[in-house]
C-alpha cells in the first residue's frame, strides 16, 4: 500500500517536473508590478511630452494637468492588470476552480496542467493526487457494494429456497434435518461475512478500542496455535516451529487475529500430511512473523490480488470463506505501520511475512 502510494506520488511529480525548482509566484508578481510601474511612468512621460510639445500644458493649470495625466495612467494600468494580469497570473486559479466544480459533480477524470508558479504548481499537484485517490475510492466503493451484494445473494437464496421446501407437509424427517442444517450453515456464513465487514471497517477507522502496548508475542502466538489443534489433526499436518522469546508493540488482540487468519489460510490450502512452518523473532525492523506451507501455491494473478477484498483464487471454492481474511490481515498490518508480503508459486506453496515495527520510543532510544 505504501509502495503504491509512493509510486503514484512519483508519477504525479514526474508529470509536473520538479516543483521545488519552479519560480515562486512572488517573483512573477514583483516583475508584473515593475512592468506596470515602468509602463505607467513611460505613459506619464509620453503624455507630458505631448502636452508640452503642443503647448497644452501652458494653457492648463499644472495641477489639473497632473491630475488628468494620473487618471489617464491609472485607467491604462488598471486595464493592464485586469486584462494581462487576470490572464497570466490568475489563469491557473480559474483552471483549479473549473476542475473543482467538475469533481464536485462526480467527474474524477479531471487533471490540472502544470502551472509555472511554484505555489500554484504545488496546489495543482495536490489536486491531481486528491482526484486520483477520490477516483480510486469511488471505484473501490462500487466494487465493494457489488461484491457484498454477490456475497449476500447466494446464501440468502439458499435460505429462502430451503425454507420454502420445509413448508412441504410430505417432507421426510431426514430431509427436513438436512435442509435445516443447510439453512444453519448459510446463516452462519452470513453472520461471519457481516462480522468480517464490521471488523475490517473498525480496523481501518482506527477505533478508540485499538490500544497499543508492548506484549509477549510468543505467548499470544502459542495461544492462537492451540485453537487449531483439531484442524491440524483432521489433515494430519505437521508444525515446524521456531518461536523465540519475542516482544511486540501493538494491539495484542488484532495482531493475534492477523496470525490466526494466516494460520487458518495455511491449514486450509495445505495438502493432507503436509508441513506448516512458523517463525517468530525480533530484529532491527521490529517483530517478524513468517508462515510457510507446502500446499498448491498461487498463480501470478492470485498472488497479485491475494490482499484484495472478496478476492478468491482459482483454487478456491464457494465454501472457502468470504474472501476477507487476507484483507483483514493487510488492514491490521497497515494500522500498525507494518507490512505484509507473500512469496508463492504453483506447486511450491506459499510464504507470508508480516513485520510490525517497534514503538516510536524504541526507535528514538536506538
Amino acid at each position: 500500500m505504501k509502495e503504491n502510494h509512493t509510486s503514484r506520488k512519483e508519477a504525479i511529480a514526474k508529470q509536473f517536473g520538479n516543483v521545488k525548482n519552479k519560480t515562486p509566484m512572488v517573483v512573477y508578481l514583483t516583475l508584473f508590478i515593475l512592468a506596470v510601474v515602468g509602463g505607467t511612468s513611460g505613459i506619464l512621460l509620453l503624455v507630458y511630452y505631448i502636452l508640452f510639445r503642443f503647448g497644452i500644458i501652458f494653457e492648463l493649470n499644472f495641477m489639473w494637468a497632473a491630475v488628468l495625466m494620473l487618471l489617464f495612467c491609472v485607467v491604462i494600468s488598471t486595464s493592464l492588470v485586469g486584462g494581462l494580469g487576470n490572464r497570466i497570473l490568475f489563469g491557473s486559479l480559474r483552471q483549479i476552480k473549473d476542475a473543482s466544480k467538475a469533481v464536485a459533480a462526480g467527474d474524477f477524470t479531471q487533471r490540472l496542467k502544470p502551472a509555472k508558479e511554484k505555489e500554484t504548481a504545488e496546489i495543482c499537484e495536490s489536486f491531481n493526487e486528491m482526484v486520483d485517490r477520490l477516483g480510486r475510492n469511488e471505484m473501490i466503493s462500487r466494487n465493494f457494494i457489488s461484491n457484498v451484494s454477490h456475497q449476500f445473494r447466494n446464501p440468502l437464496s439458499s435460505i429462502v429456497g430451503y425454507s420454502q421446501l420445509l413448508e412441504d407437509p410430505d417432507l421426510g424427517e431426514e430431509q427436513r434435518r438436512e435442509y435445516v442444517a443447510i439453512i444453519r450453515e448459510k446463516s452462519l456464513a452470513l453472520s461471519r461475512l457481516v462480522n468480517n465487514i464490521l471488523e475490517i471497517s473498525k480496523i481501518e477507522r482506527g477505533s478508540e478500542d485499538c490500544a497499543m502496548s508492548e506484549f509477549a508475542a510468543d505467548e499470544r502466538l502459542y495461544k492462537a496455535l492451540i485453537t487449531f489443534d483439531e484442524k491440524l489433526k483432521e489433515k494430519d499436518l505437521n508444525l515446524d516451529l521456531n518461536i523465540r522469546n519475542t516482544t511486540c508493540y501493538g494491539n495484542p488482540d488484532l495482531i493475534a487475529e492477523a496470525w490466526s487468519n494466516l494460520i487458518d489460510n495455511a491449514v486450509k490450502y495445505s495438502e493432507t500430511g503436509g508441513t506448516i512452518s512458523i517463525r517468530l523473532f525480533n530484529n532491527e525492523k521490529g517483530t517478524v512473523f513468517i508462515i510457510s506451507d507446502n500446499g498448491a501455491g498461487m498463480d501470478d494473478e492470485t498472488r497479485e490480488h491475494v490482499f484484495d477484498r472478496f478476492y478468491r483464487g482459482k483454487n478456491s471454492s464457494s465454501s472457502d470463506g468470504s474472501g476477507l481474511g487476507m484483507a483483514i490481515v493487510k488492514s491490521i498490518a497497515d494500522l500498525h505501520r507494518g507490512s505484509i508480503s507473500v512469496e508463492s508459486k504453483k506447486g511450491w506453496g506459499s510464504r507470508f511475512t508480516v513485520v510490525i515495527p517497534p514503538s516510536d520510543e524504541e526507535i528514538s532510544a536506538n
